[in-house]
């Protein structure tokens, strides 16, 4: 198995048991943008969202509820890991360094994500320091 691979299976099991959000609670704000997001997320897992999707809401995982963006974290990090140099590493990092909706996971999910952290700042030299301050945060 390669490290990519490992990471992703690390990462599978990590949050193997994290709920599906109800649909009322995918992006609860009351605006167009949010009940977009509910719309293209409320019927999905996250073995079954259409990569489009993905690609439209790269950048909206701050707009997700705690509950979702919880459960559908996996999606960003699979998809990064596929495509390091790609936004979805940019937004992954930039959110894991806000600390914005960051609370509620394991010591077993901090660990999965601090790894993936860690593989970021080796492997994307230009989010070195943002990946550092994100392992601050997530390595506590």
């Amino acid at each position: 198995m390669t490290h990519k691979e490992l990471l992703k299976q690390h990462i599978e099991q990590a949050f193997a048991e994290v709920p599906t959000p109800p649909s009322n609670n995918i992006a609860p704000h009351p605006c167009s943008e949010c009940d977009e997001i509910t719309q293209h997320f409320k019927d999905h897992s996250v073995e079954s969202l259409d990569p489009a999707i993905l690609d439209r809401h790269v950048w909206d995982l701050p707009l997700f509820s705690q509950e979702a963006k919880h459960y559908f974290i996996t999606a960003w990090l699979k998809r990064s890991i596929d495509e390091i140099n790609s936004d979805f590493t940019e937004a992954l990092i930039i959110n894991f360094a806000s600390n914005h909706r960051n609370a509620g996971y394991s010591a077993k999910q901090k660990c999965a994500i601090a790894n993936y952290i860690e593989w970021v700042a080796l492997n994307y030299d230009e989010l070195f320091d943002d990946a550092a301050t994100a392992l601050g945060y997530w390595n506590n």
